[in-house]
């Protein structure tokens, strides 16, 4: 289990392998990587006890799942957030 931040390592440090090009958030586990909501559903077994109930919306179609990432990212400046704060 990880305790405390998870490392951001930029993609331009991975040089084994070559990451998809997609702009989604990558979940990188050796040489497997997971994009979109199976990123999101791997993070959250590592997230803290009262995070855990969330692992239950991950049961839906990783399809709906997806188009929902989709939309929360592209309608991000209505959460609060900027398109800066998404880069590294």
């Amino acid at each position: 289990m990880v305790t405390g931040d998870l490392p951001v390592i930029p993609e331009t440090s991975f040089t084994d392998f070559i990451l998809p090009d997609i702009d989604s958030i990558k979940w990188v586990v050796g040489h497997d990587v997971y994009v979109k909501s199976d990123a999101l559903s791997r993070i959250l077994v590592n997230a803290h006890w009262y995070f855990q109930p969330l692992r239950l919306v991950f049961l839906l179609p990783a399809g709906l799942l997806d188009k929902g990432y989709d939309w929360v990212a592209k309608n991000r400046l209505f959460w609060g957030k900027s398109v800066d704060d998404c880069a590294i």
